[in-house]
């Protein structure tokens, strides 16, 4: 599930980004985003957890052993055998520190009580109290931000607000760029050439389907209430 357009004028946009930015940072730069698993001399791209039970090791000079865990897009109902194998390793493997890449929660498609109420989140659940943490932010968790205007949406639908919900229960972090003293990581859709193209209208679209079911829910509530059928 390339999300990444790798065709015609911009099939190497990313690729390319990523290695600038590895050389501005003069670090090598870890990424996930297009699922599929390439290594450079600047920068690694990791492939997808959920879609192709994909799970690496980086070493660390300071922290040790890095477990990397991109894309498991949590919530996808055809990823949920992959996300218990490669939790289940995780859990049993010694690591340092566990950091999820981004996309680790599918937002953009999932209502974010249901990723709660899943059977496999007993798993993350474990994780996160069991290994130091880090989630990076993706264009399909992109509402695991920090922003006032989340906070009044999530008030308004009723949809539960799940960074709070994990900072509330979970001694972990939540940034967008996670730097050690060797390597960089970040999630990959800033390299996105619909990123560059779109530029914010990209990036606005998946914060509005976070809201899409709960908004649609309240619709069918309404209609019932006021008996005006159904949509």
């Amino acid at each position: 599930m390339d999300t990444v357009r790798t065709t015609g004028e911009y099939k190497n946009y990313f690729l390319d980004s990523c290695n600038e930015y590895a050389i501005k940072k003069n670090k090598h730069v870890v990424t996930g985003h297009i699922h599929y698993d390439r290594r450079e001399e600047n920068f690694d791209n990791c492939a997808s957890a959920g879609y192709q039970n994909a799970y690496y090791v980086y070493e660390d000079s300071n922290i040790g052993d890095i477990a990397v865990i991109s894309d498991l897009h949590f919530g996808i109902k055809e990823n949920e055998k992959n996300i218990k194998n490669i939790l289940t390793r995780l859990l049993n493997d010694k690591v340092n520190m566990v950091i999820f890449l981004g996309d680790t929660f599918d937002m953009a498609l999932t209502d974010n009580t249901l990723i709660l109420h899943n059977a496999l989140y007993g798993y993350l659940d474990e994780v996160f109290k069991k290994i130091p943490t880090v989630l990076i932010v993706g264009n399909h968790d992109i509402n695991l931000k920090d922003s006032k205007i989340n906070e009044f949406l999530y008030s308004v639908t009723g949809e539960t607000n799940l960074r709070k919900y994990l900072l509330e229960n979970y001694n972990l972090d939540i940034v967008e760029e996670f730097e050690t003293k060797d390597l960089v990581f970040i999630h990959g859709h800033q390299f996105d050439v619909n990123v560059y193209k779109f530029k914010w209208l990209y990036l606005m679209a998946f914060r509005i389907t976070d809201f899409i079911n709960p908004a649609i829910k309240t619709i069918d509530k309404l209609l019932k209430k006021f008996k005006l059928g159904n949509r």
